[in-house]
């Protein structure tokens, strides 16, 4: 038991940048460059077409010990990254979030 804690723990570890990296991809670049229904995308569905089945394969197909399931469903994070990284470089997630205004110049404050 101990020695299975200790495993899913170094799994945590190895798997701990990949995750922190697509919070940062996901919620801090792609959202707020406008790019929501990607970002929903990512973090909403990927989680059912590929973390929950692999766990599922990994545990009642497969009959994997629980530290090689929680490293099937760390699949997920692996999909995340490679279609996050892939979407920040082609750079499709830029969005212009401004508006214009008509009668209203850049750097004048409007009149009242």
């Amino acid at each position: 038991m101990v020695q299975d804690a200790s495993r899913i723990i170094n799994i945590v570890s190895i798997f701990l940048w990949m995750r922190v990296n697509n919070m940062t991809t996901v919620i801090g670049i792609l959202r707020a460059g406008g790019d929501t229904r990607f970002s929903l995308f990512l973090d909403g569905f990927i989680i059912w077409i590929v973390g929950v089945p692999m766990a599922f394969l990994g545990a009642f197909v497969f009959h994997f010990p629980v530290y090689f399931v929680y490293l099937c469903a760390m699949s997920e994070e692996v999909a995340k990254w490679i279609l996050g990284i892939n979407r920040y470089f082609s750079r499709k997630w830029i969005n212009n979030l401004t508006m214009h205004v008509e009668g209203l110049d850049a750097g004048v404050a409007p009149l009242e």
